[in-house]
């Protein structure tokens, strides 16, 4: 039977969930740009609407 050291799983864990959460968050940026609505002002600027 294998045993693992509990300190070296955690690391290895940890590490997996960290590049998940950064998938999420660039996904989650991505999406809202994407929904987002560009609007031009008088002023000649570009107003930018999140959801």
């Amino acid at each position: 039977m294998a045993q693992h050291k509990p300190l070296n799983e955690f690391g290895r864990e940890a590490r997996r969930r960290f590049f998940e959460m950064e998938d999420e968050i660039y996904l989650g940026v991505f999406r809202s740009l994407a929904l987002s609505e560009l609007k031009m002002k008088e002023d000649g600027t570009i107003e930018l609407e999140f959801p």
